[in-house]
């Protein structure tokens, strides 16, 4: 028994949450995403995440088969469509 909860009730996440006070674990690494991505934007541009986030907006060529691969800028624009937030750039001095 945890929480006085047993075993055969059947509780919902936003309940457990509530009870807890804690916050979803999506809450929290959608908050340590843009964190990080806000970290790389106020380094030099010559730093390695700033030359990497150059080097995928750049490269051109063509489509590769199979699904495409996830990046940190694929997840911040779904980041950006999920929140509602479509009027902001993510690709800030980074884009094409």
């Amino acid at each position: 028994m945890i929480l006085n909860i047993k075993y055969p009730t059947v509780i919902k996440n936003n309940a457990l949450y509530q009870k807890t006070g804690e916050t979803p674990i999506s809450l929290t690494t959608l908050e340590a995403r843009w964190r990080l991505f806000g970290h790389i934007l106020r380094q030099a541009i010559n730093t390695p995440p700033n030359v990497a986030m150059t080097k995928y907006f750049k490269t051109e060529g063509s489509k590769q088969r199979g699904r495409p691969k996830t990046s940190i800028v694929t997840t911040l624009r779904r980041d950006l469509k999920s929140q509602a937030l479509t009027n902001y750039a993510v690709d800030v001095g980074h884009g094409p």
